[in-house]
């Protein structure tokens, strides 16, 4: 009994000392971890809103990170290849794409994209990440939000919702990447002006500063009839759901609204109908 007793105590100093060496190399072992994970970053804790993790070229699998910590490596040129997220937010779950190099987009390539968990991406094959999409569902009211390490670019771009971080079409590696959720902003995702079709409207753009948290307006640009027309947008967006209101400089109203990939399926300038976007954020 007394040597039983002895292993025993034996086993509980090294688990007590392995845990205090795994949290001194920056590494927390949470006692209420769920079944799929056992390692955390320093962020992750009891309040956190959203976990993941990366494979990595040479390197397999990280431990899981939450709320904008650094997954990945910089200045090691190190490619990611795989990435897993889960929403710690009850009742949302986040859904996401990967551009993997030499296949594209690996969600439209399948069929679907990846949820709550679901691998993006490829293990073993040396196929680096390009770019990637990410958004949550089961909520209007929070965004998830991203930002990539690039090749070459280093912290390259920031995106929210289904808009792309990252970059396609270069052949650039990315190496590391943060994700965090907050409140959802008051205009739709996406630098870029939104091709049109359907109604009047054929372009239309709003530009979200991620460090004042302010959305500005762009320009909207429509047929009259007569000539092509472009207004410059305000920047008084009020969102309610997923419905945007805002003005142009002239004073005239517009509302549109988003679906689940931030893609405008319609709106109007006062009553007339400006279409809908024919490509996503």
């Amino acid at each position: 009994m007394q040597k039983r007793r002895s292993r025993k105590s034996f086993l509980a100093s090294t688990l007590t000392m392995m845990a205090l060496s795994i949290a001194s190399a920056g590494v927390v072992l949470l006692q209420s971890a769920p079944a799929h994970a056992t390692q955390y970053g320093s962020n992750c804790n009891a309040s956190s809103k959203i976990e993941y993790r990366v494979y990595r070229g040479g390197q397999g699998w990280s431990v899981w990170y939450c709320d904008g910590d650094i997954a990945g490596s910089v200045n090691e040129s190190r490619q990611l290849e795989a990435l897993e997220v889960y929403s710690l937010i009850p009742g949302v779950s986040v859904c996401y794409d990967v551009h993997a190099a030499g296949i594209g987009w690996m969600g439209a390539a399948a069929g679907n994209e990846s949820c709550d968990g679901t691998i993006a991406g490829t293990t073993g094959q040396n196929r680096r990440i390009e770019a990637a999409h990410i958004r949550l569902t089961g909520t209007t009211e929070t965004s998830v939000f991203s930002y990539a390490y690039e090749q070459d670019y280093g912290w390259y771009n920031r995106a929210f919702d289904w808009a792309m971080v990252g970059t396609t079409g270069q052949g650039r590696r990315m190496e590391a990447i943060k994700i965090w959720t907050a409140a959802r902003p008051a205009c739709p995702s996406g630098t870029n002006y939104y091709p049109f079709a359907g109604g009047e409207g054929f372009a239309l753009g709003f530009y979200y500063n991620f460090d004042s948290n302010i959305c500005y307006g762009g320009q909207y640009a429509y047929n009259s009839g007569i000539a092509q027309v472009y207004v410059n947008l305000q920047s008084n967006f009020s969102r309610s759901g997923t419905t945007y209101s805002f003005n142009d400089v002239t004073g005239k109203a517009y509302s549109v609204w988003i679906d689940d990939h931030d893609r405008i399926v319609g709106g109007y300038r006062v009553s007339n109908y400006i279409g809908h976007s024919t490509a996503g954020p």
